[in-house]
């Protein structure tokens, strides 16, 4: 490593002499992020709910999940899967 530069600025600081960094053994690996899946549901009472899925949790825009945290709607979808 030659040099760094600070947080907040554009200004390379560059050491006197380089530094050496053993990298042996070490696995480096980028996350996936899943996109959030985004399912349109209608309601009884015909209402229409988005149901979106990132990773493995659900999310409805119902006023129930508000609530419980769960709903029919997210069951449904998870029936269905």
């Amino acid at each position: 490593m030659v040099g760094y530069i600070r947080a907040g600025t554009t200004e390379l600081f560059k050491f006197k002499k380089p530094l050496r960094i053993d990298v042996r053994g070490t696995v480096y690996f980028k996350p996936q992020v899943a996109e959030p899946t985004a399912i349109t549901v209608e309601g009884s009472n015909g209402k229409k709910y988005q149901v979106t899925k990132q990773g493995n949790r659900y999310t409805c825009s119902c006023p129930g999940f508000g609530f419980r945290r769960k709903c029919k709607h997210v069951d449904t979808i998870m029936e269905k899967l």
